[in-house]
């Protein structure tokens, strides 16, 4: 390789050598100058997604955790539901046994007038009492055979069947509720109880 002499190199071939370095050095200058904005873009862009991503996921965190409340306030309310079905239930069972009740207590004693007592007597046939009550209705009772005629037993008896119904309800009543208490002499006090 020649041994460069830059004494010898004429001076027009420098200046263009300087110009044509200049405007290759402003050239690159721009193209990096646009490179670097460019990249400048780029990084705002890419911060811009990057925002975009951390709120969209932001957002989603919040939903999910809305969505579980949600769920949360849907089983709550389906324990309550079931709650409030049982209580809907027992109530109404509450309701009929109050009913019951109340349908018994205006039959008491205390809001039962009487208005007139009848005993019948017809031959071949079996005594008759008859009570007629305040509220128009009358119940019957027939002494049974064998029995003797007394008007406080007929009356009691006219009076349970007001109370509860019907005869074989009164008599299903005394089987179930009555209880039998029987004292052995060696034992005083030993109870027995049968229903």
């Amino acid at each position: 390789m020649e041994k460069f002499d830059r004494a010898n190199v004429p001076r027009g071939t420098i200046s263009d050598c300087i110009a044509d370095l200049t405007l290759e050095k402003y050239v690159l200058g721009e193209q990096i100058e646009y490179l670097e904005s460019l990249t400048e873009a780029y990084k705002r862009s890419e911060a811009k997604a990057n925002d975009k991503l951390c709120e969209t996921e932001n957002e989603l965190a919040n939903v999910k955790e809305q969505l579980d409340a949600a769920n949360k306030k849907i089983e709550s309310l389906k324990r309550s539901n079931d709650t409030l079905s049982t209580t809907v239930s027992v109530l109404t069972d509450d309701n009929r046994r109050l009913k019951q009740a109340n349908e018994l207590l205006s039959a008491t004693p205390g809001n039962i007038r009487v208005v007139n007592i009848v005993t019948e007597f017809r031959p071949g046939e079996p005594v008759r009492t008859k009570v007629y009550w305040g509220d128009g209705k009358a119940t019957t009772v027939t002494l049974a055979v064998g029995d003797i005629a007394a008007p406080y037993t007929a009356f009691c008896a006219a009076l349970a069947k007001k109370v509860f119904g019907s005869t074989p309800k009164v008599r299903k009543l005394v089987e179930n509720k009555r209880t039998i208490v029987c004292f052995d002499e060696a034992k005083e006090g030993d109870i027995d109880a049968g229903h």
